[in-house]
């Protein structure tokens, strides 16, 4: 997710001022403080010739000196080199340049290798390489259900913490991999 928050920056300065996509569908006016604004937007990036992240949004903006960059609909796709890969989908996402962090607000939903997050918000912190939430939690794996309240882990869903845990477990055989964040294995060696 790392490369995720500058890449949005990046195709909305190189975007500013060009023609939306013919089938992208504005919402409306222009969020406020916005300096451009872009509709249909997908974006690649590539890091030492490999793809990492895949980006969609049905409309991006960003602020005049380019602090923030902001979207709606948000779709991402994260292929790190060392671990698994996880797409995230978002109502709306802003992204803290100075601060290296996204908020996903909205229906947000984390997706990776059969294991599915959902919350109301999740925050990216970049810095420390972690997501995180204080809102009310489901995470699905196999046939086994967690609800909680708080969470944080790695952003493919690895060394998974949850409070106020509520487990509802209708495969006990898969429950350790639920516990335990599943098999993820960090190259920082957490």
């Amino acid at each position: 997710m790392k490369g995720a928050g500058a890449l949005l920056v990046t195709v909305l300065l190189a975007g500013c001022g060009g023609k939306p996509a013919d089938d992208a569908k504005p919402t409306g006016e222009t969020p406020r403080g916005a300096e451009s604004v872009m509709q249909g937007v997908h974006v690649r990036q590539m890091v030492g010739g490999r793809l990492e992240v895949e980006l969609w949004a049905t409309e991006a903006w960003h602020s005049q000196g380019v602090d923030w960059v902001r979207g709606r609909n948000v779709k991402a796709w994260y292929f790190p080199a060392n671990r698994k890969p996880a797409v995230l989908y978002a109502t709306e996402a802003r992204y803290d340049v100075k601060e290296q962090r996204l908020v996903a607000t909205g229906a947000v939903k984390v997706e990776s290798e059969g294991s599915v997050l959902e919350t109301t918000e999740l925050t990216y912190d970049a810095r420390r390489d972690r997501i995180s939430t204080t809102r009310s939690v489901r995470v699905v794996r196999g046939g086994n259900v967690m609800t909680g309240v708080g969470l944080e882990a790695d952003p493919d869903l690895g060394n998974l913490k949850v409070g106020e845990v509520q487990i509802n477990a209708n495969r006990p055989g898969e429950i350790q991999p639920l516990l335990g964040g599943g098999d993820s294995k960090s190259p920082k060696g957490r």
